[in-house]
């Protein structure tokens, strides 16, 4: 399909592309949907939806307004993400862990690409994600606090037999409840007046014609910097959201839509292996990214075949069901190669497979704010004590932070503090090394469940700098 739209803009914002018939949906700021919801800025977006900021004028709170691609199945089938949130806050005991967010209105409205399925829920804060490729992480007990409740949440979700399906720290979300009852001029104090950058054909006219049949927003909107807020902002709770891929452990879909970098192996080998497992893999992976602010495997890691390539990395080559098969350099698709079990051997027959803490280690230390030399990186020994030697992102405590007016001693102190802000301590490295080690595993039988997994003992271990 031939592009109509210049795409040089300046910010990071759905495909305008997607602004066509049984695509996105296109809104405005100031817009009121549904007679009830003025939008004041926009959340997100994703491959089917948009998600925005929106004030309802009848209950005088600002909510979260998730408006999907256009679909005429919406008029005569029910929401799949409405019904899931509903079915699992309905469970028993759910209030005890009150994981998700709460349903407040759906609807379906209509513009000139097709019926939209509309979902209002309560307005959160913002995601790991985020939070983390903002620069900031969450000092040791926040984080793990954090990463206790998105375990415990899973584990209620499996004992009930049912699968996120796209466990990823986008779809992990920090509250900030007071945001909930802020004004407009609140808001954008705070996170920002919203950027438009203009929609703007390649001809370099502004398509009117598509815009007086609401096929194209006159601009796309930039997301609120909701990861600007400060960490007393946040009240220590998590919802785990976007429940659309969900699915009963028994009733697997054909494959995941799980990220590359957040998929088990076997559900890229074996696409319609999705489960329980393959929630807990992910799983794992968030709970690193909420410790230590950084994906495990890097932020550039989008396709399956460099997923494969760090997964060799971590925990050795792949088992031989799998060696004769890979995936297609330019569709990602799974293609079979007989007669070469050594297809994925070339990738590092100079090097060789390294093991989980080397890797989790050089992750770390390649990332911004470490002073780690070449040297110490190649000697590291295959232990859990090699990730208390490395700096991870600053905690957003204030201590770190000097004045211009401090003397040589004192800079020197703070410097000392920050440096052991940046670290975990040995017993905690090694407690974590441990948690990962038992899920990040290629045998899903042995892979640790979620109920296991809260067990571990690094949900406890403290570290002896308040910063970290």
């Amino acid at each position: 399909m031939a592009r109509l739209y210049d795409d040089s803009g300046l910010i990071v914002a759905e495909d305008r592309e997607r602004y066509r018939v049984n695509g996105y949906c296109p809104i405005h700021i100031d817009q009121v949907i549904n007679q009830r919801y003025e939008i004041w800025h926009k959340l997100g977006y994703g491959g089917q939806a948009t998600v925005w900021l929106a004030h309802d004028t009848q209950t005088n709170q600002n909510v979260a307004l998730k408006i999907g691609c256009g679909t005429p199945t919406c008029l005569t089938t029910p929401s799949k993400e409405r019904t899931w949130l509903n079915s699992i806050r309905n469970l028993p005991q759910f209030s005890d862990f009150d994981f998700v967010p709460e349903v407040l209105d759906t609807f379906n409205c209509k513009s000139g690409n097709g019926w939209h399925r509309c979902l209002v829920t309560t307005l959160v804060g913002p995601s790991i994600d985020a939070w983390s490729k903002r620069g900031k992480r969450l000092p040791q007990l926040d984080a793990k606090n954090a990463a206790l409740k998105v375990a415990r949440g899973v584990a209620f979700l499996h004992r009930h037999r049912i699968c996120h399906g796209d466990l990823t720290p986008k779809n992990i979300l920090l509250e900030a409840p007071a945001i909930r009852g802020w004004t407009k001029e609140t808001i954008y104090q705070n996170l920002g007046a919203p950027y438009r950058d203009p929609v703007v054909r390649l001809d370099r006219q502004i398509d009117k014609r598509q815009f007086e049949r609401r096929t194209a927003p006159q601009y796309i909107v930039e997301a609120a910097g909701l990861e600007t807020l400060s960490i007393d902002d946040l009240s220590g709770n998590i919802k785990i959201i976007d429940f659309g891929v969900s699915f009963y452990a028994n009733r697997p879909p054909p494959k995941l839509q799980t990220p590359p970098a957040f998929l088990s192996p076997e559900a890229m080998f074996e696409p319609a292996s999705g489960g329980i497992t393959t929630d807990n893999w992910a799983l794992m992976m968030v709970i690193f990214m909420i410790r230590s602010g950084h994906h495990l495997f890097g932020e550039g890691t989008y396709e399956k075949l460099e997923a494969i390539q760090q997964i060799i990395k971590i925990i050795g080559p792949l088992p031989e069901r799998w060696k004769a098969m890979g995936f297609d350099e330019h569709t990602s698709e799974l293609i079979t190669r007989p007669g070469s079990p050594t297809f994925w051997s070339y990738m590092w027959r100079d090097e060789g497979p390294g093991n989980l803490a080397q890797l989790t280690t050089q992750v770390i230390a390649e990332r911004e704010g470490s002073n780690l030399s070449e040297n110490s990186v190649s000697d590291r020994l295959p232990n859990g004590n090699n990730l208390s030697n490395v700096e991870w992102r600053n905690p957003p405590s204030s201590f770190i932070l000097g004045l211009r007016t401090e003397t040589l001693q004192q800079i020197e102190a703070r410097d000392n503090r920050k440096r052991l802000a940046t670290k975990i301590s040995t017993r905690e490295a090694i407690a974590l090394y441990d948690l990962m080690s038992k899920v990040l595993i290629y045998d899903r039988q042995l892979r640790w469940t979620s109920d296991r997994i809260i067990q571990h003992p690094w949900f406890q271990t403290t570290h002896p700098y308040s910063g970290a």
